[in-house]
């Protein structure tokens, strides 16, 4: 019975990794940052000055946001 018991717990511990494994890969998949349309802004995902939905723009660098003309915001500073 213990044998059991011991197999089972490695079974948890081996989901439970696994699924925050899966949910860290999920979330790198968010783009970096993300630009407004109109004013030509970009911000990090985390600022308070985000535009709304229909004018984001989304980029994987900062490099790229850039390179598309846009320039960061000052109060995040991404």
């Amino acid at each position: 019975m213990k044998h059991a018991v011991r197999l089972a717990l490695v079974f948890l511990i081996v989901g439970s990794l696994l699924m925050v494994a899966s949910l860290s890969v999920c979330s790198n998949a968010a783009p970096a940052f993300i630009g407004n349309v109109r004013s030509r802004v970009f911000h990090r995902q985390t600022c308070r000055y985000l535009p709304t939905a229909n004018n984001r723009t989304y980029f994987d660098t900062r490099s790229r946001a850039i390179d598309a003309g846009y320039r960061p915001c000052r109060k995040c500073r991404p």
